[in-house]
């Protein structure tokens, strides 16, 4: 489970929960400001990928990754809060040298990213 930490998926890549006020990246700071629905975001700043967890009235948890067959797999849970929370994890590099799809799967089955902006 990853709660504001690094962790290594593989000896190259990593994943951190970052603080969205660390955030330096022009673009990612728009999508943050601009994302108005529910769901799971990402976007591609060429070099690295964030995942933008943008819980209105859910919370997400218990995010753990992992890398397998080049496939990299984000897991989570996801029930109703009514609170409204931001969660931003930072893949370093973001390559597909590393790995070929991102998966993700909420409360054990397989959904897809809201919106990839890039």
């Amino acid at each position: 489970m990853l709660n504001a930490c690094s962790e290594t998926i593989s000896e190259d890549v990593t994943i951190e929960n970052i603080e969205t006020d660390r955030v330096h990246n022009e673009t990612l700071n728009e999508t943050l400001v601009n994302i108005e629905t529910e769901g799971v975001f990402m976007v591609n700043t060429g070099e690295n990928a964030y995942i933008i967890f943008n819980g209105i009235d859910s919370e997400y948890k218990n995010v753990d990754v992992a890398l397998k067959d080049k496939v990299l797999q984000i897991t989570f849970d996801k029930s109703d809060s009514g609170e409204s929370a931001k969660q931003v994890y930072e893949i370093e590099p973001y390559s597909s040298e590393k790995f070929d799809a991102i998966q993700l799967i909420e409360n054990d089955k397989e959904t897809y990213f809201e919106r990839v902006y890039s």
